[in-house]
């Protein structure tokens, strides 16, 4: 077995354990059937991965560099750059929010590093994988399904539930992991019809877990799905439709008990309070921002009371690290973005499920950084990792392909490939 076929394994078990066994693990935690062993969970697993990604560095050096080797420089610039910021404030000052702030930027140095080699090298194609994750996720659709049902209940929020808050994660703890493992399963669907229930299932479970952005941006990722899939397919039209009705009809009949959920406070934003004290985290960034524009004020948000009073989008990357931050930070998102929806909507003919797949969670992730998730955020670096992952499969499938040809450019336009050496796209 090589290096790199460890590295997949490792992925593997990665996903399992940072998505449904993050699920699994706190709802056991809560209800008092397990004990906190593992802290928080996801920040040991990362940090685990972390090293055993870092041990398998030297042997999967060629394969890293050769998948899109720019964009691969890109995602580690960055992050050497935020160690560097990191480093420079807490060895010249040891003033406690500075160091408080050290701890947290050291941490989602961690998680960058981990969840970018997690995507990296993510193998989508493994029955394991899917099979696993098909059965976590039924498992955790049930228990909310009965858990509806049994309480009449439209919030799961497992602090409250079990009078349990030590250790316990919070809603949007369960949203992220949720978000992660629903997106895989969405994404690598065999048939249509498996895929819009996943979606059905998803948009039920990210509401009653509480997660109000990563419920809209999961039902944002259903339309880009739409269109995309979409025009290969009227069966993805027709169970797309079905879906929806499905959705539509839940909602018109439980709509009195709906009206009072917190997700429903989008349309009425004034009056939820904790959109307005994102609004006054977002005023005091901006203000700081606007007086240190070019290296921003690091730690400054916790001087506003601590490590969680930052502001709720891409802006507490530019007043932690300023305008060279928040720039590479967008554009390390962006960038798959754009290669993604290339080769989703343009160069249909060279469709693949990882080209999906990197499209799907940085698309996603973008709206997210954008509406309401700070740098501190971990799921991004996945994102950037499936990026890479992707540009890996046509880098592969060239060296396989001698007569493929490249176009000049940003990102390599390929000619002439065989579908064979891609995931095929799970609508044919």
């Amino acid at each position: 077995m090589n290096a790199n076929s460890i590295a997949r394994g490792v992925s593997v078990i990665g996903f399992l354990l940072l998505f449904p066994g993050f699920v699994f693990y706190h709802y056991l935690i809560s209800a008092g059937l397990a004990p906190a062993v593992l802290g928080g969970l996801f920040g040991p697993v990362s940090l685990v991965l972390f090293l055993s990604y870092l041990a398998l560095l030297p042997m999967n050096l060629g394969s890293l560099l050769q998948a899109g080797s720019l964009y691969t420089v890109g995602v580690f610039g960055f992050i050497f750059y935020v160690l560097l910021v990191t480093l420079a404030h807490t060895s010249s000052f040891s003033w406690d929010f500075i160091q408080a702030a050290g701890e947290q930027s050291y941490g989602v140095l961690v998680f960058w590093v981990a969840l970018f080699f997690l995507g990296f090298f993510l193998p989508l194609e493994s029955r394991v994988l899917r099979r696993a994750s098909l059965f976590c996720a039924l498992a955790i659709t049930g228990f909310i399904l009965h858990y509806v049902a049994t309480t009449g209940s439209v919030f799961f929020y497992a602090r409250e539930l079990y009078d349990a808050d030590e250790g316990v994660a919070t809603y949007q703890g369960f949203a992220r992991s949720s978000l992660g493992l629903w997106i895989l399963l969405v994404v690598t669907a065999r048939s249509e019809f498996f895929r819009w229930l996943m979606v059905v299932s998803g948009v039920f479970v990210l509401f009653v877990l509480g997660a109000r952005s990563e419920l809209f941006a999961f039902m944002a990722l259903s339309i880009m799905l739409l269109v995309v899939l979409g025009m290969r397919s009227l069966k993805t039209v027709f169970f797309a439709t079905v879906a929806c009705a499905a959705l539509v009809a839940v909602v018109m009949v439980n709509m009195e008990t709906l009206t009072e959920s917190r997700q429903l406070q989008i349309l009425d934003l004034r009056s939820s309070t904790s959109w307005n004290a994102r609004q006054v985290l977002e005023d005091q960034a901006w203000e700081v921002i606007k007086e240190n524009p070019i290296w921003g004020q690091f730690a400054a948000h916790t001087t506003r009371g601590g490590i969680g009073f930052y502001a709720h989008n891409y802006l507490s990357a530019w007043e932690n690290y300023g305008l060279i931050g928040v720039t590479s930070y967008l554009m390390l998102t962006i960038v798959p973005c754009v290669v993604g929806a290339y080769w989703c909507f343009i160069e249909t003919s060279r469709f693949s499920q990882r080209w999906l797949m990197s499209f799907v969670v940085n698309a996603v992730c973008l709206i997210l950084i954008f509406a309401s998730k700070p740098v501190f955020w971990p799921l991004v670096a996945f994102g950037w990792g499936l990026h890479g992952n992707a540009l890996g499969a046509m880098q592969r499938s060239l060296q396989a392909h001698p007569r493929a040809v490249m176009a000049p450019g940003p990102t390599f336009r390929l000619i002439h490939v065989h579908r064979s050496d891609y995931n095929r796209s799970p609508s044919r």
